[in-house]
């Protein structure tokens, strides 16, 4: 299965609609992929905090 892994970005987006950011419209919209969000490391994206994600969607099994 095919996930979108995304960071922190901007709120406004032209394409987000009636959303409140660009990630929750495409965690709404048909036929998208599951979305992961990386929000544990604050304003940006480490290492380490995408490592644990990648392990996290393994244990999971996102990602195989």
């Amino acid at each position: 299965m095919k996930s979108g892994i995304f960071g922190p970005m901007p709120h406004s987006g032209s394409e987000k609609g009636d959303s409140g950011s660009i990630i929750a419209a495409l965690e709404s919209e048909a036929g998208c992929p599951p979305v992961v969000r990386l929000s544990s490391s604050g304003l940006k994206i480490t290492k380490s905090g995408f490592g644990a994600k990648l392990m996290e969607m393994k244990e999971l099994r996102r990602i195989a």
